[in-house]
């Protein structure tokens, strides 16, 4: 199966495979660090106006998603702004069982889970306003 793999990869349609591979994770980082400059750069009442309608449609994302495709999943979008904001906050520890990783953003908590799944909780205060699937 190695080698299988090996004369793959040297050859031309291999080669082309790895080229659109790499492109294709070049270009999501591009646009991961679009979101970051576009949520660093917005003032505290864009941020906070954006952020709520981002939430209330990865909801609807998130339940389409379930409800129609039996898939739970969340978005690219939902994802890029919840990498941007471990890049942009400050570290958040806890103990709590499953948690794997955090950060405070702009008064928001963010914490992911990981257990035989895996969910994004956020926090304002002491308050969840978003759990994802």
């Amino acid at each position: 199966m190695l080698e299988t793999l090996r004369k793959f990869l040297e050859s031309e349609e291999g080669k082309e495979s790895v080229k659109r591979f790499k492109r294709s994770a070049e270009i999501r980082e591009i646009r991961k660090e679009s979101v970051s400059r576009f949520i660093k750069d917005l003032n505290d009442n864009d941020f906070e106006s954006l952020f709520s309608k981002l939430l209330q449609w990865e909801t609807k994302k998130e339940d389409y998603y379930y409800d129609v495709k039996h898939v739970i999943k969340q978005t690219h979008i939902f994802n890029n702004v919840i990498d941007s904001f471990f890049k942009l906050g400050k570290p958040y520890k806890s103990k709590d069982d499953f948690f794997s990783g955090g950060c405070k953003y702009r008064g928001y908590t963010i914490k992911i889970y990981c257990g035989q799944g895996c969910f994004t909780r956020i926090c304002k205060g002491k308050k969840i306003i978003f759990q994802s699937t």
